[in-house]
């Protein structure tokens, strides 16, 4: 019981080692996604006015026009990359909560026997010693 709980410890440390990482870890996660989402904005925008001047039938309008859409798309699946990137971020700081409070438990749950052992040695104790 004694190195279950030694060994729960130790756990729950590292776990809240990593917890405090990945908390840590999560403004720039966001400010990532923030950036992305502003990237891709701003290059869709781009991308729309020069499809609009490549309506006037010159060439070159229209290869910038596709060159500025191939832009948005990819600015487009990055902001979707970061999107991810967070949301795995944030379901491992809920992953690490969990496990810390099921060890917690258990920490808790193993106090309980031993002070509930301890009780039970003092109890026999005591009648050995009137008898």
């Amino acid at each position: 019981m004694n190195k279950e709980r030694v060994n729960l410890q130790n756990d729950l440390a590292d776990l809240n080692a990593r917890l405090t990482i990945a908390q840590n870890d999560l403004p720039a996660y966001q400010s990532k996604l923030r950036g992305a989402n502003k990237d891709a904005i701003d290059a869709a925008e781009a991308s729309s006015d020069q499809a609009s001047k490549a309506t006037n039938g010159k060439v070159s309008d229209a290869k910038t026009a596709k060159r500025k859409a191939n832009k948005a798309y990819n600015e487009a699946k990055d902001m979707e990359s970061a999107k991810k990137k967070l949301r795995n971020q944030e379901d491992k700081i809920t992953r690490y909560q969990l496990e810390i409070k099921k060890k917690q438990q258990r920490t808790e749950d193993l106090d309980l026997m031993r002070v509930a052992i301890f009780a039970k040695i003092s109890a026999d104790s005591l009648l050995q010693i009137r008898q």
